[in-house]
């Protein structure tokens, strides 16, 4: 399954079901370049147990698609709203 120019939607859907089977993620936004994946991860607040589950999607990702670079931004929201902490690039993955 070779990476061709533009992020492929299986490899989408892996990271939509990985990352929606975290109920604590509020929302995704995922910029894609070839070949590359930035991810901004949208959290309530600081969690190190996320933090760790996060980082092990993250790795498992990047064994599933070593074509891809990966890389994962966590916002922590800590009762603000996202505009005022970060201007989201790409697409919206998910929202819960």
């Amino acid at each position: 399954m070779a990476l061709a120019n533009a992020t492929r939607a299986s490899e989408l859907q892996v990271l939509y079901e990985e990352l929606f089977s975290v109920p604590e993620i509020q929302q995704v936004f995922v910029q894609a370049s070839k070949p590359s994946l930035d991810v901004l991860i949208v959290i309530p607040d600081h969690d190190l147990e996320l933090e760790r589950k996060l980082s092990e999607i993250q790795g498992r990702l990047m064994d599933f698609f070593p074509w891809l670079t990966i890389d994962f931004d966590i916002v922590l929201l800590q009762g603000r709203l996202l505009t005022d902490v970060v201007s989201p690039k790409g697409f919206q993955l998910f929202a819960r």
